[in-house]
């Protein structure tokens, strides 16, 4: 069940990211209390598991591609 609540957070904070700039600025602690995560660690954990890079890495990729 935690792993379709992760799942569901993740997928919302991708689409939301895409859409919402100012959400990119967002520090990631922020970020994660936002989206229901107790913890920027587990947060993380979740989203690289999701996507394959942190969500660092995630919001300067879709940055840079806005800027092109």
């Amino acid at each position: 069940f935690s792993e379709y609540v992760n799942d569901l957070r993740i997928n919302y904070l991708l689409k939301e990211l895409q859409e919402n700039q100012t959400l990119r600025k967002y520090t990631i602690q922020t970020i994660s209390e936002e989206f229901g995560y107790k913890s920027p660690t587990t947060f993380i954990k979740a989203f690289k598991d999701r996507t394959q890079m942190t969500p660092s890495d995630y919001i300067k990729e879709l940055n840079n591609s806005a800027v092109k």
